[in-house]
């Protein structure tokens, strides 16, 4: 007579690759929050003047200030549309989320997502403008400290930015110019270097680490200060994964910055190119995290 074994369902594993290609059906069906994000970039657009090269340096000050406010303000009912469509998603595909809000027993449309951005804004913009100011400066401070170090104690290579300042120049100029530097210039730069590579690992560390704030201010309904403490918590839980995402979303941005510097037209494609980027990293955040909650449940 055997005895019977209580029987443990056995939990999936998420995916990165079939999140992102459901991230991409997503995008589609629910393209409606490219709009206020697009939004931003045309007032953005209209802040800064024709005449913005003779503004002082403090007016560039006041000016990119007051745009990564407005940024984050806009980010506030961003995440919500987006919490929104993923909420709506999880519900056609008949899986419960383990969010805050209830799941929409009436029809939804996706441009009914709409009616969440100035709510979103006015709900959380204060939340991520603080959020935002914390993110700055976890990056400003050992960073800054560094190139502070750098500058008085080690000293500016001043030969190699010479050399920088110049245009057109061949590779035997440049290596002629490197043999002649004497031996206390190329110390610098050598401690230059590794205070760059450095600087490079907390950058790539940081970014990691609070990869998620943005997404968990909403999810959890808390505050900047917990969101960080979520995003640590599940970069430290899954950190493999956190950091291949960290470098997935590194590398498309820069791609698409590349783009955009090469020409009138790919400058369009670029910007055009970076708001779908927004939008379809921010889904997938989401779905991403609502899936690792459900494997822990």
């Amino acid at each position: 007579m055997s005895s019977s074994q209580p029987q443990h369902p056995i939990q999936q594993q998420t995916s990165l690759a079939s999140l992102f290609v459901e991230t991409l059906v997503m995008l589609g069906r629910y393209f409606i929050i490219v709009y206020p994000v697009f939004l931003y970039f045309i007032l953005s657009s209209l802040v800064i003047p024709k005449t913005a090269p003779d503004f002082s340096h403090w007016g560039w000050w006041v000016i990119t200030v007051g745009l990564a406010a407005i940024l984050y303000i806009f980010k506030a009912g961003w995440n919500v549309m987006m919490l929104k469509a993923v909420e709506n998603w999880q519900s056609l595909q008949g899986n419960k989320a383990s969010v805050q809000t209830e799941t929409p027993q009436a029809p939804f449309f996706p441009i009914m997502l709409l009616k969440d951005f100035i709510p979103g804004m006015g709900e959380y913009g204060l939340p991520y403008l603080i959020g935002g100011l914390l993110w700055f400066l976890m990056f400003g401070i050992p960073i800054g400290s560094l190139i502070w170090v750098g500058y008085w104690f080690v000293g500016l290579p001043h030969g190699v930015l010479t050399l920088l300042q110049q245009e057109n120049v061949t590779t035997a100029e440049f290596q002629k110019i490197i043999a002649n530097l004497s031996v206390a210039e190329i110390h610098r730069i050598n401690e230059w270097t590794i205070i760059l590579l450095v600087s490079l690992v907390l950058l790539i560390l940081i970014n990691t680490m609070t990869l998620f704030w943005q997404q968990y201010l909403v999810l959890k309904q808390c505050s900047p200060f917990k969101a960080f403490a979520y995003s640590a918590k599940q970069a430290l839980r899954h950190p493999f994964k956190t950091f291949f995402i960290a470098i997935i979303i590194g590398m498309f941005n820069l791609l698409s910055y590349e783009i955009s510097a090469t020409s009138t037209i790919g400058a369009f494609l670029g910007n055009f190119l970076i708001i779908l980027l927004m939008v379809f990293f921010g889904l997938f955040q989401f779905l991403y995290l609502i899936r690792q909650d459900e494997e822990v449940a």
